[in-house]
């Protein structure tokens, strides 16, 4: 009797392993609050993505989380929100995601993979130029 009571909960546990799955194992990376930034994108490239929305003169935001890899670098970028919406701020963002690079994390001294940040992206429309003074 006692060794199929045993057998019981050995199946049980190997069933609530199995319903775990995968995904719960594992913990989700950390959110870094404060990115130290190795690049930045400058004006001009600002300007290379600034959406149509933004060249008409409507400021636009987006903020778009991204995985940091070991290197630096953003990757599977998800746009999270971006106002006003549909007009192109997000998929700017997006796209410029790749001109950013993070100081890598490191761990006894070499680089590690990990960590998920969220960069808010401020679109504003170019200044015009200011009208010359009178003489």
């Amino acid at each position: 009797m006692k060794g199929i009571a045993m057998r019981r909960i050995v199946v049980l546990g190997l069933a609530l392993v199995a319903l775990a799955g995968p995904g719960l194992a594992e913990s989700p990376a950390p959110r870094i609050t404060r990115p130290d930034w190795a690049e930045l994108p400058s004006a001009a490239v600002i300007a290379q993505f600034m959406p149509q929305a933004a060249r008409r003169g409507d400021g636009g935001k987006a903020l778009i989380q991204c995985k940091v890899t070991r290197a630096g670098r953003l990757k599977d970028c998800t746009l999270v929100s971006e106002t006003p919406p549909g007009e192109g701020f997000g998929a700017a963002a997006l796209k410029m995601a790749g001109k950013f690079k993070m100081k890598p994390k490191t761990l006894d001294g070499a680089p590690v993979a990990g960590g998920v940040v969220r960069i808010p992206i401020a679109f504003n429309p170019p200044a015009e130029a200011p009208a010359p003074s009178a003489p």
